[in-house]
């Protein structure tokens, strides 16, 4: 008997944001170009919260604080 064909089907890969409750509200949004502007401009006085659920497999900020909400 081959080995390798399996009939068990694997269970589909459930994304890690499933085991989370779906938010409760929309945060508000500012574009990429308006970001870049400000930093650009050396404004300083904003903290900048990434709330894409799948931003670690994009890009992340170089100074990127991760943490858990």
């Amino acid at each position: 008997m081959p080995q390798g064909n399996s009939t068990e089907a694997e269970p589909p890969e459930v994304p890690w944001h499933a085991a989370f409750p779906n938010p409760k509200t929309v945060a508000g949004a500012i574009s990429r170009d308006e970001v870049l502007q400000w930093l650009q401009q050396g404004e300083s006085d904003f903290v900048l919260i990434d709330l894409r659920r799948t931003d670690c497999e994009v890009s992340a900020l170089p100074s990127n604080l991760p943490f858990a909400l």
